[in-house]
């Protein structure tokens, strides 16, 4: 499913720090997580890493390059996937290799040690942009998305569009779209029953990570399925409703005994239902009290 050669991971595999120390003055190569949605998730450490280690260098993948060094001050710090784990003359320059994932075992020892609030941040000039595109909708703006992307576990994650067709009735507000992919067919199953989900075809919902971060930001609240764009709004502090997966797609930032994870304190969590429409209900309930219509 992933664009990583093998050839790759055999020649990096024996060069991962899987021990359980590392120490101050270290230099430390740390590249992403193979998902995006996984490498936004374990970037909210990054500004704890960055303070500890400012030397560290940490690969990430190229559309979240800016967003990342301007949100965690590390200019210096972040650099395009593959710049150094892609030639093995580069591993003695580094003291310790590790991936991202792997950063929870040294900074995320205990419920203490998350973050009331994370640290990403979209830029002024992308926030006054988008918040051109949307002057003319007046009222509530509600973002929804509703499909994950990935191929084995995509079915678990995501719902019809259609099944959301009572959120339209809602007083006072917009729904946005902010699901990224070909979605022409959804839309226009919605159109069918005279409703119109926004969409703003001047921001690449794909791939523009800088204006999908301001627009996230500039919502009154978040509908979503998890998904990439689920991670960015969490990173962002973005008030979400996520419908967690069904149980054989959840992965433990979702599988949480409350309504709530740790890495992010602006999701609240609600259950998939086997009846499509009591969980509508349920969601609009929320919603009302969320954003008090």
């Amino acid at each position: 499913e992933y664009y990583i050669g093998r050839s790759w991971k055999n020649k990096i595999r024996n060069f991962i720090y899987t021990g359980s120390n590392i120490n101050k003055g270290e230099k430390l190569l740390i590249i992403k997580e193979q998902g995006i949605g996984d490498e936004i998730l374990y970037s909210t450490i990054y500004p704890d890493l960055i303070k500890k280690f400012p030397d560290c260098i940490i690969e990430t993948e190229e559309r979240l390059i800016n967003l990342f060094k301007k949100s965690y001050n590390a200019e210096k710090n972040i650099v395009p996937f593959l710049s150094f784990s892609n030639n093995e003359n580069n591993f003695n320059k580094f003291d310790k290799i590790i991936f991202a994932g792997s950063l929870g075992k040294f900074f995320r020892k205990n419920i203490d040690t998350f973050p009331l609030k994370n640290q990403l941040t979209p830029s002024k000039n992308n926030l006054d942009y988008v918040s051109s595109l949307l002057k003319k909708y007046k009222g509530k703006k509600i973002g929804i998305s509703w499909k994950s992307k990935r191929e084995f576990y995509g079915e678990g994650k995501s719902i019809d569009l259609i099944d959301f067709i009572d959120l339209f009735k809602i007083k006072n507000s917009h729904l946005i779209n902010l699901q990224y992919g070909d979605v022409k067919k959804d839309l226009q199953d919605v159109k069918k029953l005279n409703q119109n989900l926004i969409t703003l075809k001047e921001v690449d919902l794909m791939n523009d990570f800088e204006n999908v971060s301001a627009l996230l930001s500039s919502l009154d609240l978040f509908i979503t399925v998890s998904n990439s764009t689920t991670h960015l709004a969490g990173a962002l502090n973005v008030p979400t409703l996520l419908i967690k997966p069904k149980s054989f797609a959840i992965f433990h930032y979702w599988n949480q005994p409350k309504d709530s994870t740790p890495w992010y304190s602006s999701i609240k969590l609600l259950e998939q239902t086997k009846n499509p429409k009591e969980l509508i209900a349920n969601l609009i309930k929320i919603i009302q009290l969320k954003i008090e219509l």
